[in-house]
């Protein structure tokens, strides 16, 4: 499995990653979203899942798009990620679970999402969930 991590604090997740590769999966890690947008783009690259922290800093990439100051900037990436391509699937992270960023789930193009924090046993175990679903 290929799997593009995008998240501007990667040692976060670091111990959840090595374990992703314990496991054989391909990780690429991007601490950006114009980055994210480079990769995601060639297509010559395989990728079978892009895992998108939901708030990140907003770049100039997103810089006419209401990402409330950074915490939906995640969701206009997946948003581009899905446009781009449509056959790879697409997993939020985030700490949010207040109402109002649950009500936005429904209408996106994901296959889930992973809450933080989490052990890096079950984030592997959701991670493979989403692969298979």
């Amino acid at each position: 499995m290929n799997i593009l991590v995008v998240d501007d604090d990667l040692f976060e997740l670091a111990v959840h990653i090595n374990e992703l590769r314990e496991r054989g999966a391909v990780i690429h890690e991007l601490n950006s979203v114009s980055e994210a947008m480079v990769y995601v783009a060639d297509l010559s690259i395989a990728l079978d899942l892009v895992i998108i922290d939901v708030m990140m800093p907003t770049e100039t990439l997103f810089s006419g798009d209401s990402t409330e100051d950074g915490r939906l900037t995640g969701i206009c990436l997946a948003e581009m990620v899905h446009e781009l391509r449509p056959s790879v699937k697409i997993a939020l992270i985030t700490v949010r679970k207040d109402q109002r960023f649950l009500s936005l789930l429904p209408n996106l193009p994901i296959a889930g999402i992973l809450f933080k924090p989490c052990t890096p046993r079950d984030f592997c175990e959701r991670v493979q969930e989403i692969l298979k679903g």
